[in-house]
């Protein structure tokens, strides 16, 4: 295609009131019943980069994301999916050190894991590095800058990770905090965390079953949009720089204000996370203004996944630093 072609087959894409919903289909489009973890993901593929003030401080415009789900879950071909749709992506698988053997499986993460400009790093069991790697992405998503064993990466990457229980999957009687091997300071770090359970529920057992049949018997639906078109798209859509109008600032101001007295677990991380997905859900529409529509999706999201932490019994709500118990 053409530039202008493609101008206009992006602006035909854009103008669909359900584009959020039809980009997160089109990752790992055979694996159903995913569909929250397939929006953050998303979200993240349309984040912008981080930036210095000027001043000294570095601001972060991406969105990171963190999944810890059981191991049936289909990560890593989820994973696998976004790297390909997403340029300057770059996935890691990591094992521990006695299969190093196995080709893609790692326990560091190599300069190579960091793509250039800023690119995704998307890492397949991220609770397996060692505490040392762990505090260098958390500086990293903190300062922009890499640097753990000997390896320097700069340009301030988000990160989609997903990762196991320590048990592999979630035992219902203990607590998630105790379960989770990454480190809580990471973990706040985190703009989404994501808990996954694999439930009995017959709606989303019915729909997991159709699509891996159907894939399996080559009459499954095709997403809405062709890889390549959505690759090109992703990367159009993240040179837009939206702006915040006034009713989508009222929208995330109502949404901070309550997460902070109602449920007790918020900080201004949460709110500034609620700020980037807003632009990133503007920019699946190419839009240079951030609505009050866009506003209320990335609102509807913080805290539909905040709610599976919610009343942890640990010191620590992961991700937060917050303390559970109420304030008088």
């Amino acid at each position: 295609m053409t530039d202008s072609q493609d101008q206009k087959a992006f602006r035909a894409m854009s103008e669909d009131p359900e584009i959020h919903r039809r980009i997160a289909e089109c990752i790992a489009p055979g694996i159903g019943g995913m569909d929250t973890v397939k929006e953050a993901f998303a979200l993240a593929m349309f984040s912008g980069a981080g930036k210095n003030d000027g001043y000294g401080v570095y601001s972060r415009g991406d969105v990171s994301v963190l999944a810890v789900g059981d191991v049936v879950m289909g990560w890593s071909s989820i994973l696998r999916s976004v790297c390909h749709l997403c340029e300057d992506s770059a996935y890691t698988r990591v094992w521990p050190c006695f299969d190093a053997g196995i080709d893609d499986y790692v326990s560091d993460l190599p300069i190579s894991a960091f793509p250039d400009n800023g690119g995704l790093v998307c890492i397949d069991g991220i609770g397996r590095l060692d505490n040392d790697i762990q505090r260098g992405l958390s500086d990293m998503l903190e300062t922009g800058v890499y640097s753990a064993k000997g390896t320097i990466a700069k340009g301030g990457h988000p990160i989609l990770a997903v990762s196991n229980p320590i048990f592999e999957r979630f035992i219902e009687d203990a607590s998630l905090s105790s379960q989770i091997s990454v480190n809580v300071k990471l973990l706040s770090r985190f703009d989404l965390i994501l808990i996954c359970t694999d439930d009995y529920d017959n709606d989303t057992d019915l729909k997991v079953a159709e699509s891996m049949l159907a894939s399996e018997m080559c009459i499954w639906q095709k997403p809405a949009y062709e890889a390549d078109a959505l690759r090109r798209y992703i990367a159009y859509a993240r040179t837009i720089d939206p702006v915040m109008t006034g009713e989508a600032s009222d929208v995330l101001e109502d949404a901070y204000l309550t997460l902070r007295d109602q449920m007790h677990m918020c900080t201004p991380r949460q709110l500034s996370s609620m700020i980037k997905m807003s632009k990133a859900f503007a920019r699946m529409r190419l839009s240079d203004t951030v609505t009050e529509g866009d506003a209320e999706k990335a609102s509807n999201l913080m805290f539909r996944t905040l709610e599976d932490i919610k009343g942890e019994p640990e010191d620590v709500i992961p991700g937060t630093d917050l303390r559970t118990v109420s304030p008088p």
